[in-house]
C-alpha cells in the first residue's frame, strides 16, 4: 500500500442558490436565444453554466495546497506553500437573524462552524484552510493535512 501524498476535497457549489437559479434561467433563455439564431445565447448559456455548475474544493498535493473551483474539470486556483508550522481547529459561531415580514418578530439562527487553520508559533499569523460544519470531520481532515504537511497539531 502506497503512502498518500494527496487529499482532495469537494466543498460544494461555489456560489450560492439564488445565483445557481440564475444560471439555470440564463441557460434556458441561452437556450431559446440560439433556437432563434441570436448570437447573444451563447453568452448566456456561459454564463449560466459558470453561475450554476461552478463547484470549489481543497487540494493538498506534492507539500502544497490550494483552495480551487472548477467548471467542467477545469481547476482554478493557485498553488501554496507555508512556513506556518501548527495546525488547529478553531470553533466560530455563525449567527444569522431574520426579520418576520408583517409582524415584528424576529428568529435568530446560531451554529458552530469549525476552521482548519494554519498558525504560526505565537498564533499571531493564520492561514484558514477549509471551513467544516461537523467537528468529527474536522478532526479527520486537519489528521490528514498534518500528516501530509508535516505540521504539529494544537489543541
Amino acid at each position: 500500500m502506497a503512502n498518500q501524498t494527496k487529499l482532495k476535497i469537494h466543498t460544494g457549489k461555489y456560489f450560492p442558490r439564488p445565483f445557481n437559479l440564475i444560471g439555470y434561467i440564463a441557460i434556458v433563455f441561452g437556450i431559446i436565444k440560439l433556437l432563434e439564431f441570436h448570437l447573444l445565447g451563447l453568452p448566456l448559456i456561459i454564463v449560466g453554466s459558470y453561475l450554476s455548475f461552478n463547484l470549489s474544493g481543497f487540494e493538498i498535493e506534492d507539500g502544497r495546497f490550494r483552495n480551487f473551483f472548477y467548471l467542467l474539470n477545469f481547476k482554478i486556483g493557485k498553488w501554496k506553500t507555508s512556513d506556518l508550522p501548527n495546525i488547529a481547529i478553531l470553533k466560530r459561531r455563525y449567527s444569522r437573524k431574520t426579520y418576520g415580514g408583517r409582524t415584528p418578530v424576529s428568529v435568530t439562527e446560531k451554529a458552530f462552524v469549525y476552521d482548519i487553520t494554519l498558525l504560526s508559533e505565537t498564533q499571531d499569523a493564520r492561514v484558514k484552510l477549509l471551513r467544516v460544519n461537523d467537528i468529527d470531520k474536522a478532526k479527520i481532515i486537519e489528521d490528514q493535512i498534518a500528516t501530509l504537511l508535516d505540521l504539529n497539531k494544537i489543541d
